[in-house]
C-alpha cells in the first residue's frame, strides 16, 4: 500500500500551482502547498483540504479524495472588473490542471470536479476566493476470486 500518497498528492497539486504559475505570468502572485499566514500579494493560490473516502474489499484497497486548491484574490473596487479577474483565472487553471491528468502519478487520476466562489474571513478582513475541488482515485491490489 502506498502511505505516502496524501503527501504526494498534496505535492502534486502544489506543483500543478507552480507550474501554471510560471507558464501564465502576472496570473498568479504566490503559490503554496498549504493555507498561508497571511494573505499578502494576491491573487495567491494553495492546496487546501484533502476529505477522504476508504474502501476495502477482498484484496482491494481505493482511496478517493476530494482534494482542493483555493484561489485568493485581491479586492476590486468595481465588482464587475473583480468578476472578470476571477472568471478569467479559474478558466485558465481548469484548463490547465484537466490537460494534466496524471500530475500525480501515472497510477493516480486526478482531475478538477466543481469550484465555488466563496469569502474568506480572517481577523475580521474578508477575502473573495474560489475554491476547485478535484477528485482523486487510487486503487491497490488485484480483486482475488470470484
Amino acid at each position: 500500500m502506498a502511505w505516502g500518497f496524501r503527501s504526494d498528492l498534496a505535492g502534486g497539486l502544489y506543483t500543478l500551482l507552480t507550474g501554471f504559475q510560471a507558464a501564465n505570468s502576472g496570473m498568479l502572485d504566490g503559490a503554496f502547498r498549504s493555507r498561508p499566514k497571511h494573505f499578502g500579494t494576491r491573487p495567491l493560490a494553495y492546496v487546501g483540504s484533502r476529505n477522504e473516502a476508504l474502501e476495502h474489499t477482498v484484496g482491494i484497497h481505493r482511496r478517493t479524495v476530494t482534494p482542493t486548491v483555493v484561489i485568493v484574490y485581491a479586492a476590486k473596487d468595481y465588482s464587475e472588473e473583480m468578476a472578470d479577474v476571477r472568471d478569467d483565472v479559474v478558466d485558465a487553471f481548469l484548463e490547465y490542471a484537466s490537460s494534466r491528468p496524471h500530475a500525480i502519478s501515472n497510477t493516480t487520476l486526478v482531475e478538477p470536479r466543481a469550484t465555488e466562489d466563496v469569502e474568506l474571513e480572517i481577523d475580521g478582513a474578508f477575502y473573495p476566493a474560489t475554491v476547485i475541488t478535484f477528485l482523486a482515485v487510487q486503487q491497490v491490489g488485484a480483486q482475488t476470486g470470484a
